[in-house]
């Protein structure tokens, strides 16, 4: 967190506040801390944004978390890729997977 947008002075891990003029408020700086935590649990990777390129675009209809990327391979050898809710995997959303197939009908 970089602190001194709110006025803090930090030295050698020492944090000051009111040691510098503010440049935000103290809501902003909130809620662009929230903005860039979710963002930094994005799934992408750099072979997961080739792979799955609407993965940070679609969210889940019913939690509203991001869905996130997933293959597999059956017995056949055949791969498949789907989207799922990131909140369905740790089983606190019942949303169902979507076929990677979507995107192309999207695109």
């Amino acid at each position: 967190m970089k602190k001194w947008y709110i006025g803090y002075y930090i030295y050698k891990d020492i944090e000051t506040p009111s040691g510098m003029p503010r440049i935000i408020d103290d809501e902003l700086f909130e809620r662009v801390q929230r903005m860039l935590y979710r963002n930094k649990k994005s799934p992408a990777s750099s072979r997961g944004q080739e792979e799955y390129m609407l993965i940070t675009k679609l969210f889940c209809g019913y939690c509203k978390e991001m869905m996130i990327g997933y293959g597999g391979t059956s017995k056949s050898g055949k791969t498949y890729h789907y989207y799922a809710c990131k909140n369905a995997k740790k089983k606190l959303c019942n949303k169902k997977v979507v076929s990677k197939e979507f995107g192309r009908i999207v695109n």
